[in-house]
């Protein structure tokens, strides 16, 4: 989460690169939706982004050993929009925050 006053779009960056140990630029980043968030853990204002990639091949290989002991990145997987969607209709993928973006992201694409 983006410290108090944080733009969004830095706090977007800096938590892609804290969680996947990817960078993103400013211009491929774009705000879907904000929301807030109350489910005892998190009391935010949270923002749902989007980072749009030309292609797979725009993804650099993760190297596992690169990231030394950071335990979040143990287990890295990079997953397509369609994979995560028919995780959570399979029943897979039942994180609260993680499906409410996905339906945002959903609805913005109907609106385009």
């Amino acid at each position: 989460m983006g410290e108090q006053g944080e733009d969004p779009l830095t706090t977007a960056i800096d938590e892609l690169h804290e969680e996947t140990g990817l960078w993103a630029q400013p211009d491929a980043i774009r705000q879907l939706h904000r929301l807030h968030a109350d489910a005892g853990m998190v009391q935010d204002d949270v923002r749902v982004m989007e980072m749009l990639l030309d292609s797979a091949s725009s993804i650099p290989a993760v190297d596992s050993g690169h990231h030394g002991s950071d335990w979040e990145l143990e287990d890295l997987q990079l997953l397509r929009s369609a994979d995560i969607t028919n995780m959570i209709r399979d029943g897979l993928h039942i994180d609260g925050p993680t499906i409410a973006a996905c339906s945002i992201r959903e609805i913005d694409k109907l609106s385009r």
